[in-house]
C-alpha cells in the first residue's frame, strides 16, 4: 500500500480482485474500519477478518486489508486518508 502524492494505492493481494487500484485522496466521501461481512457486501470472496473500507462515491468502493497491519498502523493509515 503507498500513500504519496495526495493518491492512495493499494498492492496487497488478499486472494480477491480488490488489488492494483489507485484513487486520488481528496475524492474520499467515507472511510472506516469494518469486518468481513461489511467487506463481503462489495467484494463475496473477501475471507479475512478485517479491513479499511474507502468511499470514493459514485458506487466507487475499495478496501485495504488490515491483516498485515499493527492497530498502531492501522490508526495512522485512517488518519492519513482522513486528514486530507
Amino acid at each position: 500500500m503507498i500513500i504519496k502524492n495526495g493518491t492512495v494505492s493499494n498492492f496487497i493481494f488478499d486472494g480477491t480482485n480488490n488489488d492494483g487500484w489507485c484513487e486520488n485522496i481528496s475524492n474520499i466521501k467515507k472511510i472506516e474500519l469494518v469486518g468481513k461481512e461489511e467487506v463481503q457486501q462489495y467484494f463475496k470472496q473477501f475471507k479475512k477478518s478485517r479491513a479499511i473500507l474507502i468511499d470514493f462515491g459514485n458506487c466507487n468502493v475499495k478496501y485495504i486489508y488490515v491483516g498485515l497491519f499493527s492497530k498502531k498502523q492501522i490508526q495512522k493509515i485512517i488518519n492519513l486518508l482522513t486528514n486530507k
